[in-house]
């Protein structure tokens, strides 16, 4: 993809950020997970804890990620 793709694909993000604030307060964890999703990512790994919890709890909840929660082996 060119950069002017990356670029254009960026300012369509924006104007539906834009568009959300527009209706109402929107969580940072939602706007987080839209750019992630606007730009083409499709799987998250990650390793859950500490302040990610929110973060975790949104992308499970957007339709068109897949979250993959892995947990550390000394735990258990």
């Amino acid at each position: 993809m060119s950069a002017y793709g990356k670029r254009s694909k960026m300012l369509d993000s924006t104007d539906r950020l834009t568009a959300d604030l527009e209706r109402g307060p929107v969580r940072v964890t939602d706007a987080i997970v839209s750019v992630l999703a606007d730009a083409g990512v499709r799987h998250v790994v990650g390793l859950p804890g500490g302040y990610t919890g929110d973060l975790f709890a949104a992308m499970h909840d957007h339709p068109d990620l897949r979250v993959v929660q892995v947990r550390e082996e000394s735990i258990g």
